[in-house]
């Protein structure tokens, strides 16, 4: 779950709840936190960007993780730079250990029209 205070004007403020729990997001908004602006119910694109958001802001959670993903490989495709191949590392006291390997088999954009 993800809280934020917005100044949406001078004087006025939006308190806007993001939360992404068991494979389902919601996002609710209100001036003042009485007025609802945003009342997102569950849908498969609001859990599609609500999770893209939580992996995002991974690198800002301040605890110590015993593991790291890697970007081993780029390559350009759509005109943008995209990860090509990755892997997953777990650093245990024994030596670090990569649990994961891969590559997207299809990388799709659909742009807005």
């Amino acid at each position: 779950m993800w809280n934020a205070r917005i100044q949406f004007l001078p004087g006025i403020r939006v308190l806007v709840r993001d939360a992404f729990i068991a494979d389902s997001a919601s996002m609710r908004g209100a001036i003042f936190g009485l007025v609802p602006v945003v009342n997102a119910q569950p849908s498969p694109d609001l859990s599609s960007g609500a999770l893209q958001r939580y992996v995002g802001e991974c690198v800002w959670h301040m605890v110590p993780q015993p593991w790291e993903a890697r970007l081993v490989a780029f390559r350009k495709q759509s005109g943008m730079t995209v990860p090509d191949r990755a892997n997953a590392v777990w650093h245990l006291p024994g030596g670090d250990f990569e649990y994961w390997r891969g590559s997207p088999e299809a990388i799709v954009y659909e742009f807005g029209k």
